[in-house]
C-alpha cells in the first residue's frame, strides 16, 4: 500500500509545476514513461485473456443468445482495446521529445 501511495505521490508531483523541479527531467520523463508502458502491458494481456475467455464461451454456447453475448463480448473487448491502441499513440506524439 505504501508504494501505491508512494507511486501516485510520486505521479501528482512530477505533473505539477511544483513538483516538476524536485524530480530531475530525466527521471520524471523515464518514471512517467515506464508507468504507462506497464499500464499498456497490463490492459493489452488483459484483454488477451477477455477475448480468449468470450471465444470459449461463444464456441461453447448452446443456443443463439449465448452466443450473441459472446460475440458481443469479443466484439466489445477489441473496440476497448482499440481505444487503448489510440491513447498510446497519443501519449506516445505528447512525450515524444522533438528532434530539432
Amino acid at each position: 500500500m505504501k508504494s501505491k501511495t508512494f507511486m501516485l505521490l510520486l505521479i501528482i508531483l512530477s505533473n505539477t509545476a511544483v513538483g516538476a523541479h524536485i524530480l530531475p527531467i530525466g527521471l520524471r520523463e523515464t518514471t512517467i514513461q515506464d508507468i504507462i508502458t506497464v499500464f499498456y502491458g497490463i490492459t493489452a494481456a488483459t484483454g488477451v485473456v477477455m477475448i480468449i475467455f468470450h471465444g470459449i464461451k461463444w464456441i461453447t454456447a448452446d443456443n443463439d443468445e449465448d452466443r450473441k453475448q459472446a460475440r458481443e463480448g469479443v466484439i466489445h473487448v477489441l473496440l476497448g482495446l482499440l481505444f487503448i491502441l489510440i491513447a498510446a499513440a497519443l501519449v506516445d506524439m505528447v512525450y515524444r521529445r522533438p528532434s530539432y
